[in-house]
């Protein structure tokens, strides 16, 4: 079973998640449903409520100043989960 998340501070280093619903970015990037990322590191900056989100695969940044971004960081397990190996 795949386990949604609480909130962004619960990504852990070396875990895999999936998106779960296509997303945009702080930036405009796109996340398609169905991508999987490993994740690095994250990081905070409380000027913008930015958080930086540092995957093996891509960088992700998020901002509570940014109503599509605010969404994901509201309510990160809607838009994400975590794989769970069998």
């Amino acid at each position: 079973m795949n386990e949604p998340l609480r909130r962004i501070g619960d990504l852990a280093p070396g875990v895999r998640y999936r998106i779960r619903e296509t997303f945009a970015d702080f930036d405009g990037d796109e996340l398609l449903a169905g991508t999987e990322l490993t994740f690095v590191e994250s990081s905070y900056f409380p000027y913008d409520g930015g958080h930086t989100l540092t995957f093996a695969e891509r960088v992700v940044r998020l901002a509570e100043i940014d109503p599509n971004s605010s969404r994901v960081l509201d309510d990160p397990g809607h838009w994400i989960e975590r794989i769970v190996d069998r």
